[in-house]
């Protein structure tokens, strides 16, 4: 199957992609620069020059794909508060330039799957303002194109390899792991490199 992933340079988007490869799939990832592309390539995935502005990139990609992977995002919350436009223009216009791109031409994608947060459920921050609004161009574009299937999906915060969860003297007093808000819901930490098996 043929994959384009967008932020294959990153943690979320270089996981899912190296996972696809080593599955056998074929890989194409957008990366913003040389040096990133050099890196991705060594993985086995072949990189895209380019950005989320760029319509024609991504109409060259998505021209090519039987799946779309956009993982590409600001995703940090600070970043984001400080640089609210360019999270709009990363996190909505992106995912609309390639929602664009695959309607505009009738490329018979399947399936494009949006990575998104937990942020995103009744959001506080403009990060969570703009991966909502991601979202629900997405779910959109399933009315517009029904032939390629938009999907989402919402990862928490992703730990660094090697992260080792402790208890903190108020959780363990309580008998609670760092983190529990509710004793119904089920929380899972995803190191990364496991958060696309």
């Amino acid at each position: 199957m043929k994959v384009f992933c967008t932020g294959a340079s990153g943690y979320i988007g270089g996981s899912v992609a190296a996972h696809l490869v080593a599955a056998g799939h074929q890989v194409t990832g957008l990366v913003r620069s040389q040096e990133k592309a050099d890196a991705v390539r060594a993985r086995g995935i072949e990189p895209l020059l380019g950005t989320l502005d760029d319509a024609e990139r991504l109409a060259q990609a998505a021209q090519a794909a039987d799946i779309v992977v956009n993982a590409a995002a600001l995703k940090q919350v600070p970043v984001c508060e400080y640089f609210p436009t360019q999270a709009v223009m990363t996190n909505c216009i992106g995912a609309y330039n390639i929602v664009r791109a695959i309607e505009e031409n009738g490329y018979p994608v399947q399936t494009v799957v949006a990575v998104s947060t937990d942020k995103a459920c009744k959001p506080v921050n403009v990060m969570g303002m703009t991966k909502a609004v991601q979202e629900r161009i997405f779910m959109a574009a399933n009315i517009m194109n029904p032939v390629t299937r938009f999907v989402c999906v919402r990862s928490g915060n992703v730990l660094p390899f090697g992260f080792m969860p402790i208890k903190s003297e108020s959780a363990v007093s309580r008998g609670r792991w760092m983190g529990q808000f509710r004793s119904d819901v089920t929380a899972f930490g995803l190191i990364v490199g496991s958060n696309s098996g």
